[in-house]
């Protein structure tokens, strides 16, 4: 399973000891044994209990399954991210995403730091420069991120434990939503102006804020009508995008919130301004 030698001094058969090239130049004793793939490794130390005991762990990490290459935890943090995002089976969209992330947060501070140097405190002091810089929201997503590389690492056998493991904020908390009112929503549809655009300008605009009135959807959630017939344009930049690249577009489904709203206020509906479709 492994041995200890002298690097010093060579033990004849005589039992007298001859020095060999080495002597004082570097560390005496050498701690050589097998990995699980049965490839020969090596540590040096200055005393041999020390070699010794360090066989004693390696031996009781291959039997228990838990051993780690000492290589691969000497490589840096930006490399392991590197194959860790070129691996994932996500959009072309979410892997710019996560790789903007990292090169402007993550790999500028621990990027070059080996695996096993990382520590829970390094990680700790990051997230405080996040918080300092970040929305809390953010900065809980970009550490998601960086705890799921680490956590990759132990999968992969490059790190025993993750080092980001209870090292993040708690998730910040949705705040309520609170609708607009439906004479707020008559307001806000009033304000409108109705000069400018066509007859159907209008009501598609009365229609988003009828729709969005104050619960927060994106501009594709509040225009759920039926989607664009053959030969027609569709009305979105992602639908067209997705037209021109020969794809079906994605389907936002509307809100829990956007639809509750919208029934209550439809409810009230004979008190709203209204405009015809042209």
């Amino acid at each position: 399973m492994g041995h200890v030698e002298d690097r010093w001094w060579r033990v004849m058969p005589d039992g007298s000891r001859v020095g060999r090239d080495r002597v004082g130049v570097m560390l005496r004793w050498w701690a050589w044994y097998r990995d699980a793939d049965g490839r020969h490794r090596s540590e040096s130390f200055t005393r041999m209990k020390d070699a010794e005991r360090f066989l004693v762990l390696v031996r009781a990490d291959l039997q228990r399954g838990s051993y780690v290459d000492p290589g691969l935890s000497r490589r840096t943090l930006r490399a392991c991210a590197e194959l860790w995002l070129a691996a994932q089976p996500v959009r072309d969209s979410t892997r710019r995403c996560y790789d903007s992330q990292l090169r402007t947060w993550s790999l500028p501070v621990l990027g070059f730091r080996s695996l096993q140097s990382i520590t829970p405190t390094d990680v700790r002091a990051w997230m405080r420069l996040l918080g300092e810089r970040l929305a809390p929201r953010t900065a809980w997503h970009i550490h998601g991120l960086l705890a799921m590389i680490l956590r990759a690492a132990v999968q992969d056998g490059w790190l025993a434990a993750s080092r980001g493991r209870r090292t993040g904020p708690p998730r910040p908390r949705c705040r309520p939503v609170a609708p607009f009112t439906v004479g707020q929503v008559q307001s806000l549809l009033a304000a409108l102006p109705p000069t400018g655009l066509s007859g159907r300008g209008v009501a598609r605009r009365r229609l988003w804020a009828a729709g969005g009135g104050g619960v927060g959807p994106e501009r594709g959630e509040c225009r759920c009508g039926p989607r664009p017939g053959a030969g027609e344009r569709p009305t979105s930049g992602r639908a067209r995008g997705a037209a021109a690249a020969g794809r079906a577009a994605r389907a936002r489904p509307v809100s829990g919130v956007c639809r509750c709203s919208t029934r209550w206020r439809l409810a009230s509906r004979s008190t709203w301004p209204t405009a015809r479709c042209s």
